[in-house]
């Protein structure tokens, strides 16, 4: 079931293992108590599932209870705010997605936390791609008869999305502004709504998640022309990326990782780090992403800064182009 791909990160994640150095007397005791994971959305959405998967893995690592708490509202923002205001002793956790850490700073002119500096971040533990699916009826076979019709049509086609300022929203935004297109925006409420718009032909296209589209391309309802992620996904190999499809630089996916407060000692995050490396390797894990149409996937805290950083640009950018705005 698991492809080349996978047993390549396999390998590469054994190598991080070795790179991770734990010092310190306070990561020596770490975790000396209970953990708290908060999960900025409501019980049964896809960040709660990713903390409640590792949460158990980690539990058995550590030998301390791991409370995964949810703290809906306000698009994760008084989750992270939370989060944000707690000791900096490992002890809080948050599930971090990149909603919450770089799309929420555009979208908010009073966001009371920075994503950068409030938080320590550790590292993604996975990433979701998006399908850029079309309704049969659109006489288009790849991305790049898409494009062609969509210049030939400024304005007349329609993309679905869950709502304003989501990555199914943002990643139709940012294939505008790379593919030179302008494909009009239709909000729902909601990603299971926004499907149902698609499979109606109330709109042309969406870029929902792997997970929901698969079942309407494998039945035909829907015709999946390409991923949003860089590289392609296991569970639809076949299928290309938008970026291999003539539209050079796309690259969207909705991320979830890991964080904790600002001022988190360095040995504490090093624990961290090495055993979330742990369990992103073991089968059961990689089996139960692999079934959500996700991604297993792990970072040394340097390069999750940078990610983040480079993402917050990259959203602003796309967000000021769209003029997206909440009403």
């Amino acid at each position: 079931m698991f492809s080349t791909a996978m047993v390549t990160r396999n390998a590469f994640f054994v190598g991080l293992l070795s790179l991770v150095c734990v010092g310190d007397v306070s990561a020596q005791a770490y975790p000396n108590g209970p953990v708290r994971i908060i999960v900025g959305f409501a019980a049964g959405g896809a960040s709660d599932t990713t903390a409640r998967l590792i949460a158990p893995k980690l539990n058995q690592l550590w030998r301390q209870s791991l409370i995964v708490e949810n703290r809906a509202g306000a698009n994760g923002i008084l989750g992270a705010e939370s989060v944000a205001k707690s000791a900096p002793d490992g002890n809080t956790l948050l599930l971090a997605t990149n909603g919450m850490f770089t799309i929420n700073p555009s979208l908010y002119r009073n966001l009371r936390y920075n994503p950068v500096k409030d938080f320590s971040s550790i590292s993604r533990v996975v990433v979701i791609p998006n399908v850029l699916a079309v309704h049969p009826s659109l006489p288009v076979r790849s991305v790049r008869d898409l494009v062609k019709l969509a210049k030939s049509r400024p304005g007349d086609l329609t993309f679905g999305s869950g709502g304003v300022g989501g990555i199914p929203h943002l990643s139709g935004a940012l294939f505008n502004s790379l593919a030179g297109t302008k494909i009009v925006h239709v909000p729902y409420k909601g990603g299971g709504p926004s499907t149902i718009g698609l499979l109606s032909g109330e709109v042309a296209m969406t870029f929902n998640t792997l997970i929901t589209s698969i079942p309407h391309i494998k039945s035909g309802r829907l015709k999946g022309l390409a991923l949003t992620t860089a590289k392609r996904a296991p569970q639809l190999p076949g299928m290309p990326t938008i970026a291999e499809s003539g539209v050079p630089g796309y690259e969207s996916s909705t991320w979830y990782g890991i964080a904790a407060p600002a001022g988190v000692p360095q040995g504490v995050i090093n624990v961290i780090s090495r055993d979330l490396a742990k369990v992103l390797v073991m089968a059961d894990i990689e089996k139960s992403f692999y079934d959500l149409g996700a991604d297993p996937t792990f970072d040394k805290p340097e390069a999750f800064v940078a990610l983040i950083k480079s993402d917050i640009a990259k959203w602003a950018k796309v967000v000021k182009e769209a003029d997206i705005r909440f009403e």
